[in-house]
């Protein structure tokens, strides 16, 4: 379109202070705008019919071009007007031209209508060349938003509409209302909120709709009247407060070159206010953060000393440590320090693992954190001091952390033992994991103990009938051996009572057996298990019991002596 005739003549947009509509944007396109209107002012490059925003900023000032103020609310009304050729396209909707020229071009109709319901104003009149011509995101703009209109728009099909509404004339119904929704062809915000009552429709009446564009005056801004030095001089205290705050961001951000950036700026300003003690203080721990860790320590130390001149060589020494614990990367640590930092992170891993999504992090930096301190034992003093015993038993930390947290504890217990083997006189290491499954395993075992037992026990009794049938079988129904007689009865009742001796001294045979076994395992005759247990005793007293089970529920399941 814009090499057209009527393109080359009419797409001359920013030539003036131009107030174009942004029907070709996108919600992304109006949530970026509304994000940096809400930092800086809005600096955009505009090239024929085209216009980009520009990410223009100073990372270290936020609105260091100029601000917007706070929006003018308005009544407002619904307005519009129709395009019927691409010289109207080209005159009221520059920015649509190579969205919409197709449908001008094919003899469409369009039409638009928007409602302004508020305008928001930069706090500058103008944007000076010489201000951003050293920021690489701002060299190539041409203009800035001097001002912006909040609303709502669309653009429809006219004739589209036209034919429908005379289709509604002509009493087919209500298809009115359904043509309209199709001929919608772009939107922004919702048009029949603009008019309603509530907060919550009035909210959709607020996106940037139109742009008020101002060159970028060309040249250097001009010099402020000898009166305005005071103002000057507040103006440069604002910037060097602006950039001290941005470098307190990206120190919190752990962005310590950012941070030392922003601080040399401050400098620059202010070198009096850059030397003062809690200026330094913050330089030190960017330092730390850009792996300066040496400087770091330098400087806080001496900027920790002039701000508390009453404070011991120890105290300052203390807290320049407590600092580079926080600060500086873990290579340049000391043992003792580097312990403090695998503490905390442990602490908060622990802390983290509440949420079941980020047990498995917490596992591996309790693992990594446990780890990194092993390595630093051949730099630990032989002697048993805090210096060796804090960072031995912070490994114990990590161990126990992984305990506590992991289904496989292995890791854990190597580092358990490792400690161990340096003297760090830890706690047993106990495994949550495998004690909870020992206690499954113990459930089902005791579960499987019950049903044979009660397996027994049916099997007993009926082995008691069998013996009252035997006995009744001889004559002796009631199996005493004071009514044997004669002697053929008497006969007959041994046979049946040895029978059933015979069998129980076989369940007693087993019984013997499972106690022998436990004693050879080193348990108690009476075959206790608990999750406290030595593993490789625990394992065979189990073995054992397993084995008296199956042998019992075998005899139980032998054919009757009877």
């Amino acid at each position: 379109m814009a090499q057209t005739t009527i393109g080359q003549h009419r797409c001359k947009l920013g030539e003036h202070d131009d107030r174009p509509f942004v029907v070709e944007w996108d919600a992304t396109d109006l949530a970026s705008f509304e994000s940096k209107a809400r930092r800086d002012v809005v600096l955009v490059k505009v090239d024929g019919c085209n216009l980009k925003v520009l990410d223009c900023r100073d990372e270290g000032i936020p609105g260091r071009y100029g601000t917007y103020g706070a929006p003018t609310w308005t009544s407002g009304s619904v307005e519009g007007f129709d395009i019927r050729n691409e010289g109207d396209l080209y005159a009221r909707l520059p920015l649509g031209a190579a969205t919409l020229s197709s449908q001008v071009q094919a003899g469409q109709a369009l039409h638009l209508r928007y409602f302004v319901s508020g305008t928001t104003i930069a706090t500058r009149n103008a944007v000076w060349r010489s201000d951003v011509a050293k920021n690489p995101l701002c060299a190539s703009a041409t203009h800035f938003v001097a001002s912006f209109d909040l609303g709502a728009f669309e653009v429809t099909d006219a004739s589209h509409e036209h034919e429908a509404a005379g289709v509604g004339v002509g009493g087919a119904g209500a298809g009115g209302s359904r043509s309209s929704d199709s001929s919608r062809l772009r939107q922004a915000g919702d048009l029949a909120s603009c008019t309603a009552d509530g907060a919550r429709d009035l909210s959709r009446c607020k996106v940037p709709i139109r742009l008020a564009l101002r060159p970028v005056s060309e040249g250097d801004a001009p010099s402020a009247p000898a009166d305005d030095a005071t103002a000057n001089a507040l103006a440069t205290r604002d910037r060097m407060e602006a950039l001290v705050d941005s470098a307190t961001t990206k120190m919190k951000g752990h962005d310590g070159d950012g941070c030392l950036g922003d601080l040399d700026r401050a400098a620059q300003l202010d070198a009096q206010k850059d030397a003062e003690p809690k200026r330094q203080g913050l330089r030190a721990r960017c330092e730390m953060l850009a792996g300066r860790c040496d400087d770091g320590r330098r400087r806080f130390r001496t900027a920790q000393a002039q701000a508390e001149p009453g404070w011991s060589d120890a105290d300052v020494d203390g807290a320049t440590s407590s600092v580079a614990e926080e600060f500086c990367p873990d290579g340049p640590l000391t043992p003792i320090e580097r312990a403090h930092r695998a503490s905390t992170r442990i602490r908060e891993a622990r802390s983290d693992a509440r949420d079941p999504t980020k047990r498995d992090a917490a596992v591996k930096t309790c693992a990594a954190e446990g780890q990194a301190l092993l390595d630093l034992v051949p730099r630990l003093p032989k002697e048993r001091t805090r210096l060796r015993t804090y960072p031995l038993l912070t490994i114990g930390t990590a161990a126990e952390c992984i305990g506590a947290l992991a289904d496989d504890c292995s890791e854990g217990k190597r580092l358990w033992d490792a400690a161990q083997r340096e003297g760090a006189g830890l706690a047993p290491f106990f495994c949550h994991a495998e004690a909870e499954r020992q206690h499954q395993a113990d459930d089902a075992r005791r579960s499987a103990e019950q049903d044979l037992q009660k397996a027994f026990t049916e099997r007993s009794l009926a082995l008691d009938k069998l013996f009252g049938d035997c006995c009744g079988a001889c004559g002796n129904t009631r199996c005493a051996p004071n009514q044997l007689t004669p002697d053929s009865v008497r006969a007959c009742y041994y046979r049946c009572d040895g029978r059933r001796q015979a069998w129980q001294a076989h369940v007693v045979a087993l019984e013997k057996q499972l106690s022998d076994c436990c004693k050879a395992c080193g348990n108690h005759p009476s075959c206790p298990v608990g999750a406290a247990m030595q593993p490789e005793i625990l394992a065979c007293t189990n073995a054992c019991t397993a084995k008296l089970q199956k042998a019992r529920l075998d005899a139980a399941r032998e054919r009757p002596p009877f």
